[in-house]
């Protein structure tokens, strides 16, 4: 049965996906080993959890150091998530440059239950008690409140002053004769952008906010009062709560790329070799490459590739595993003489329990025979080894293929002549019939001896 194995791959080091750490995004699944046939699902993940929420009560805010941003934009859009749950004599700042002329704040009126957006602009009727999203838009003259989303206000932009660069506050506001904090409640999730973020109604992102090239301030009040561009603040007695407007969430606006090709956040994958697969996560102009390893497990192992003699014997042997059956009717380390050449396949399970196969090639060399037919005279030398009889003579050697050659040897030697005395008369060089055709010398048959000095005798022997 092939079984499918689910691996989810987790990015971090990501400066594009908000505020991401050790804490919020890792590989929760190291390499892997599986069985040859197996699938495995690979998931990227990018997102995290919302901690927490920046908490107050009257008397607690905090202070965010001023970039200078506001003094000189006609486009922007900020936005945040707020829930009101106390507020002591209205007229009070959410967020906004501390000092009150400077006009640029999202403040609650005096009897707790209106909203503003920009001082001397239009109050619009708000609910508390609930977490609420909350974004203002700034478009050259005309400005838009939007409230969870949907279109609240829209009006002409009529301050009359430029907002400076005070330090900006969350439930505070100073003016001329003192200051004061009068909101309980949560603030998360902020964000500024150098652009018009929003032109009609829309779904509150349930997730934290990412980089992006129009981003100013991006804070998430994970326990800290960190900006992830450099202007982080400080408390003045708020707090943090695990009150937040979401908990785990899910960045959408990213791109995939496996090495694979696919495009989706996970992939089925089939791998028949160990492979490391790899993924390109992008947002925002910026990327990241991670990695995981698949490894197939592949133990079991029928030996290297054997030539052998024909005749001889061989022991095939796996290893890896147990239980090993071969094909051909061949045991597992019993000696056979395999006719001819073939490829034996050993199946076993190896100690993962995956079922594994391996093959080896076993190639029967043939023997080589050869018959040499020689006449010569007195002696004849073969391969080092002088004969000095006429006969039939066998000899083995080793091929070029490290198998025997077989060489057989029809020798008819021929002698000089010798008197009774030992006294060496002439020296015979060859003898042929009465055409001049090389002979051997026969008995009962005229021949021609032929001698080293050129002389010819006639000779007929006789069989005695």
């Amino acid at each position: 049965m092939k079984r499918i194995i689910l691996v989810a791959i987790f990015f971090s080091g990501l400066n594009v996906f908000g505020q991401f750490s050790a804490a919020n995004t890792y590989i929760d699944q190291t390499d892997t080993t599986i069985c040859i046939g197996d699938s495995v699902h690979l998931s990227m993940f990018s997102g995290g959890i919302n901690t927490n929420s920046l908490a107050f009560i009257q008397n607690q805010y905090a202070t965010i150091p001023n970039n200078g941003f506001f003094s000189t934009a006609t486009q922007y859009t900020v936005e945040f998530w707020y829930k009101q749950t106390g507020c002591l004599g209205g007229d009070e700042h959410i967020f906004g440059i501390d000092w009150y002329a400077q006009k640029l704040y999202f403040g609650i009126g005096n009897a707790c239950n209106t909203l503003t957006f920009l001082r001397d602009q239009a109050e619009i009727p708000y609910t508390t008690g609930s977490w609420t999203h909350i974004a203002g838009v700034k478009d050259n003259d005309t400005i838009y409140l939007y409230i969870n989303g949907n279109l609240a206000l829209s009006e002409p932009y009529v301050a009359t002053s430029v907002p400076g660069t005070e330090n900006i506050t969350i439930n505070h506001h100073t003016w001329s004769s003192g200051s004061s904090s009068r909101l309980s409640g949560f603030f998360d999730e902020l964000r500024v952008s150098d652009t018009v973020r929003y032109t009609s109604n829309f779904i509150p992102p349930t997730n934290e906010f990412l980089i992006d090239a129009n981003t100013i301030y991006l804070m998430h009040f994970n326990g800290d009062m960190i900006d992830e561009l450099g202007n982080s603040g400080t408390t003045n007695g708020a707090t943090w709560s695990n009150d937040t407007p979401f908990n785990t969430y899910t960045n959408t606006n990213v791109s995939y790329l496996w090495s694979t090709g696919n495009t989706t956040s996970s992939i089925y994958v089939h791998p028949l070799v160990t492979t490391t697969y790899y993924a390109t996560i992008s947002s925002g102009g910026a990327t990241y490459t991670d990695s995981v390893t698949i490894t197939v497990s592949n133990l079991i192992n029928a030996g290297t590739d054997v030539d052998i003699c024909a005749g001889d014997n061989v022991t095939l042997n796996g290893t890896g595993g147990s239980n090993y059956l071969w094909n051909n009717n061949v045991v597992d380390g019993q000696a056979f003489a395999p006719a001819q050449s073939n490829a034996y396949v050993v199946t076993a399970q190896d100690t993962l329990g995956c079922t594994g196969t391996d093959t080896v090639v076993v190639t029967v060399l043939e023997n080589a025979t050869s018959t040499l037919t020689e006449t010569a005279l007195d002696s004849y030398t073969l391969n080092g080894q002088t004969y000095t009889q006429s006969g039939t003579y066998t000899q083995t050697l080793t091929a070029a293929n490290g198998c025997d050659s077989t060489i057989t040897l029809n020798l008819t030697l021929n002698f000089t002549g010798i008197d009774e005395l030992g006294a060496v008369v002439k020296k015979l060089v060859n003898i042929t019939d009465l055409n001049g055709k090389t002979i051997p010398r026969r008995k009962n048959t005229l021949m021609l001896f032929i001698y080293e000095d050129g002389t010819v005798e006639r000779v007929v022997e006789m069989e005695e």
